[in-house]
């Protein structure tokens, strides 16, 4: 009995010696285990999130002119001058600038590591530019083309230049374009013209609001009055336009005598008349009790 019970007490001395080295050993095999399946996740998830990734790339390549600075300059020059020829215009100028190459993020987020991905360009600018002389209707297509391209393109800087009274215009559009170096386009970006693109400025290019009406005829003699019957001077103004300026809806408008040009916002006067309301194509005044509503293109008399 005595022998027995001995051996029953070591077998249970040693269960939890052998428990008592097992239990640390599982708990740290388990710990290392979920970190193992935590990055195999984590992989896993850096893999498809790649796989995107470089879809979104293939689709931006594919919306640039090249792989270089010699073809994408060329092509460039290229596309703008064809947009110049199949509007006819007059005296077109195409040039471009030097290239800036773009570093990318990874000189700020590894500033000591990963040295080829610090010094590696992310992407190269390009500018460009047109100058031309048409009309109103040429000009403001002209810009619409350019904006209509299926290339990547930012136009920065528009300058018109009315003359013979709004009858032509010199233009000037600059624009810049990028590539990735090394990274060809699958196919050139190609993409035709949407025609019903101008209808939307129809009623723009028919007001002309750069064209000023000739000014109202004068009696060589007019006949005398007396003091107390002169009228005041009567003035002209044109709508040329109705835009949202920083404060509010605006109305512009010019002198159709002196040339004068003014914006007025809603509460605002023109000599003896208010500005009330405006939409996209009309504007309405209060003047001595009466409510005009003026259209763009059309005249607001005033006294002054």
């Amino acid at each position: 009995m005595v022998v027995l019970a001995a051996v029953g007490v070591g077998i249970v001395l040693w269960g939890a010696v052998r428990f008592g080295w097992y239990a640390p050993r599982a708990a740290e095999l388990n710990e290392r285990l979920a970190e193992a399946t935590s990055r195999v996740q984590s992989n896993q998830e850096a893999l498809d999130n790649n796989a995107r990734v470089q879809r979104q790339l293939r689709d931006i390549v594919d919306r640039t002119l090249g792989s270089n600075v010699e073809s994408v300059d060329h092509r460039l020059r290229t596309r703008l001058n064809r947009i110049a020829e199949q509007l006819e215009l007059a005296s077109p100028s195409v040039s471009t600038g030097r290239p800036t190459a773009r570093q990318n993020p990874a000189r700020l987020v590894f500033p000591r590591t990963a040295p080829e991905l610090r010094n590696e360009i992310d992407f190269v600018e390009l500018d460009g530019s047109i100058s031309a002389e048409g009309t109103l209707e040429q000009v403001i297509a002209l810009v619409d083309r350019i904006e209509a391209e299926p290339w990547i393109k930012r136009i920065h800087s528009l300058r018109i230049d009315p003359r013979d009274n709004g009858q032509r215009f010199a233009v000037t559009a600059r624009l810049t374009t990028l590539f990735l170096p090394g990274r060809s386009p699958s196919q050139q970006p190609t993409e035709p013209y949407d025609a019903e693109r101008m209808e939307r400025f129809v009623s723009l290019v028919q007001v002309n609001p750069f064209h000023l009406p000739p000014p109202p005829a004068t009696a060589s003699e007019p006949p005398p009055q007396r003091p107390q019957q002169v009228a005041r001077q009567v003035e002209r103004w044109m709508v040329t336009g109705i835009a949202h300026g920083p404060d509010g809806i605006e109305a512009w408008l010019r002198n159709a005598r002196s040339g004068e040009s003014r914006r007025v916002g809603i509460g605002e006067r023109v000599d003896d008349a208010v500005l009330v309301a405006a939409n996209r194509d009309e504007a309405e005044f209060e003047r001595h009790d009466q409510r005009l509503v003026v259209a763009i293109g059309g005249i607001l008399s005033v006294e002054r």
